[in-house]
């Protein structure tokens, strides 16, 4: 369930603020495949002697055709370059 709502998380991320289309091809399978949840935080943290993510996902719901995210915190850290994503308030339906 983790590796799947950590996967999710980035589909989000990718479709919702790059539109690359090949990454997220998958995107509504991967949904469909998720129960019908919740969850109040989910966090994913780690670390290693080049590169570091955390992730943390609070208050997640997918009921029905619609799923719900009250805030999602993202920071990626790989060698030189460094990503720090915020976001609050998300909600999209599912096709």
């Amino acid at each position: 369930m983790k590796r799947i709502i950590l996967l999710l998380t980035f589909c989000i991320l990718i479709s919702g603020c790059g539109g690359a289309t090949k990454i997220t091809k998958g995107y509504n399978d991967i949904l469909a495949q998720l129960p019908t949840n919740e969850f109040k935080k989910f966090e994913y943290h780690r670390s290693g002697m080049y590169s570091s993510a955390h992730i943390i996902a609070k208050d997640a719901a997918k009921d029905g055709d619609l799923l719900m995210i009250d805030s999602f915190y993202m920071q990626l850290n790989y060698g030189p370059e460094n990503l720090t994503v915020s976001v609050e308030g998300y909600i999209r339906e599912v096709e």
